[in-house]
């Protein structure tokens, strides 16, 4: 259920000229981007594109079921998984608007015997900087999640969880903050996490096809998820949704449209209030990052914060796509990923759900930047070509680019008697050539370098293409 993780796919850099094209035309170019993706990349799910509250496009692709042939359609229901947590953290501004808690309670005052019970907060909860450890990395959780466990018995484990750093000195994933944060609701306004939900953000919202999904209903136009392996593609099957332990860190089935709803009622002020929405909205990470520029006395947790926390707010993200201020949330578990895009100063809103392990944000990004007038490379099949080993060692060394606002730095080296790019912290992958100066990544994903050689025949440059986007890099001498 973690939804950070480092993501290749960081944005886009353009040399593109801005060309102005008919929300018609918009619609089909998305189309064929997301189609191409669909044939060559695995993709498989439901898109939606909305804009000044007309909505572009809404389709499926890929299958819904493998085993009966079944296609996804716009209205196909998948697992969101942590994208249930903007979910959650509306509820609790809900709750708080109506004086039933307030952000800094602390977290004592709702359970006994938690270490700094005095001190966590329900803001550090909303955050993730409590520091409490997250539920999934207990050797304990993972020895029982073949087992049914109730709420009680999740708090009385959480109790004897480490701190990954003092309460508010940093920020680091915890779906365990966002279980508490669960109970809360339910301590506090009397009613279920699931009836709450339904009753207060649900109807509001008009989302009839959301709800708590769980392992042994029947849900019609559910998708399967599904992993690759050794042996292709195989059906993915998550223990927690059976023992019930997703709650409100990741439960949440829904489809593009209702989601779609959501997010247009939280540009109004059916589900929060202006108020709420300027909390639920802000970046947090910000003003810890400054904090952890003092000492820390107890030295527990050292460093530099990790710039990902930066935008950090409740239950979602807040940063800038190509200028465009951005809120976006991202929920990954077994055999489902998702991403949601709201461009609010635009009214863009760009959803992507899919049922295998592909990166949404892989269509995302490119789609948005599709949207702002940006085109991009077709997505297409590549073929492998023979070349000769002799030319390759024009290219190795190190080579440095900046991608979005990332800076990174690749090398390229030959193993094996095949091209290799090395990335720190990532699996070294294969470069296949498709030509004398172009190479395509082994792994499948949509990334390509095409070498430039000067009139010397020299390569000192390269452009990175991602998702059909390029990018200038540099060979360090």
């Amino acid at each position: 259920m973690r939804t950070h993780s480092i993501l290749i796919s960081l944005g886009f850099l353009f040399s593109f000229t801005h060309q102005a094209i008919g929300q018609n035309d918009l619609k089909d170019h998305i189309d064929r981007y997301v189609q191409a993706k669909t044939d060559f990349y695995n993709f498989s799910g439901a898109v939606l594109v909305a804009r000044k509250d007309s909505i572009i496009l809404q389709k499926g692709y890929g299958l819904a079921d493998r085993e009966w042939d079944i296609a996804n359609t716009a209205d196909t229901k998948f697992r969101i998984a942590s994208n249930t947590k903007q979910f959650t953290a509306a509820a609790i501004l809900q709750l708080e608007a109506l004086g039933k808690l307030n952000l800094d309670d602390k977290l004592g005052k709702y359970f006994s015997g938690f270490p700094y019970g005095d001190t966590v907060t329900i803001h550090m909860l909303l955050t993730h900087s409590s520091g409490i450890q997250d539920y999934y990395e207990l050797e304990q959780f993972r020895n029982i999640q073949p087992l049914s466990i109730s709420k009680d018995s999740m708090v009385a484990l959480m109790r004897r969880q480490l701190f990954y750093f003092l309460p508010g000195k940093d920020i680091g994933y915890s779906n365990t903050g966002y279980f508490l944060l669960g109970l809360i609701i339910e301590k506090c306004s009397g009613m279920s996490y699931e009836n709450y939900l339904t009753e207060h953000i649900f109807k509001v919202a008009g989302m009839e096809n959301t709800g708590i999904d769980r392992y042994d209903t029947i849900l019609q136009r559910r998708a399967k998820g599904y992993l690759g392996s050794s042996n292709g593609t195989v059906n993915a099957f998550d223990e927690n949704y059976r023992t019930g332990t997703l709650f409100a860190v990741g439960s949440i089935y829904s489809t593009v449209e209702d989601l779609y709803k959501f997010e247009k009622a939280l540009d109004g002020n059916s589900i929060l209030n202006l108020a709420s929405k300027k909390k639920m909205f802000s970046q947090y990470g910000y003003a810890i990052a400054e904090e952890k520029k003092k000492e820390d006395p107890a030295n527990t947790f050292p460093g530099e914060m990790d710039p990902y926390w930066f935008h950090e707010g409740y239950g979602v993200q807040v940063d800038t796509f190509l200028t465009h201020k951005r809120y976006y949330t991202r929920g990954y578990t077994a055999g489902f990923k998702s991403t949601v895009y709201r461009f609010v100063d635009d009214k863009v809103c760009i959803i992507v759900l899919q049922n295998n392990e592909e990166v949404p944000d892989a269509v995302a990004e490119p789609v948005s930047a599709m949207v702002f007038g940006k085109d991009l490379q077709m997505p297409y099949k590549h073929v492998p070509v023979k070349t000769d080993l002799g030319s390759f060692h024009k290219y190795l060394g190190t080579w440095v680019g900046k991608v979005y606002d990332y800076d990174m730095t690749f090398t390229v080296f030959i193993r094996d008697g095949k091209l290799y790019r090395g990335f720190e912290g990532h699996p070294d992958i294969e470069l296949i050539p498709e030509s004398g100066t172009r190479f395509f990544y082994g792994d499948g994903q949509d990334k390509q370098f095409e070498f430039v050689q000067d009139a010397k025949a020299e390569v000192t440059q390269a452009w990175f293409i991602s998702s059909g986007a390029r990018f200038r890099w540099n060979k360090i001498k």
